[in-house]
C-alpha cells in the first residue's frame, strides 16, 4: 500500500490550484481518493475538483464536456484496459485542449 499512497501523493501534488477532474481505476479507488484529497492538500482544493471512476468503456462518458483539467492516476494510466485508456486519454486530451 505504501507504493500507492506514495503515488498517490505525487498525484495529488500536481493538481493545480484551480482543481480539476481526476480520473481513478475504479469507483472504489475514487471514492479513497476523495477521502483522502482533503485530508493532504485541504478542503478548497478539494471542492474545486471532481474525482471519476473510469473502469469500462462507457464510463469514459463521464469526461464528456468536462471544463476542468482533466489528469489520470498514475493506477488508472497502468492498470486501466488498452482500449480504456486509449479512450481516457483521447478524450482527456481534448478537453484539456479547450482549457486556455
Amino acid at each position: 500500500m505504501t507504493g500507492l499512497v506514495d503515488m498517490t501523493k505525487e498525484f495529488f501534488d500536481s493538481i493545480p490550484e484551480e482543481g480539476a477532474c481526476l480520473v481513478a481505476l475504479t469507483n472504489d479507488m475514487a471514492k479513497w481518493l476523495k477521502f483522502r484529497l482533503p485530508q493532504w492538500r485541504g478542503d478548497d482544493l478539494a471542492n474545486r475538483c471532481r474525482i471519476v471512476g473510469i473502469n469500462r468503456m462507457s464510463s469514459v462518458n463521464k469526461l464528456i464536456g468536462e471544463q476542468r483539467r482533466v489528469m489520470l492516476h498514475p493506477l488508472f494510466v497502468s492498470r486501466a484496459r488498452a482500449s480504456v485508456l486509449a479512450e481516457a486519454e483521447r478524450v482527456a486530451a481534448g478537453c484539456n485542449a479547450m482549457r486556455p
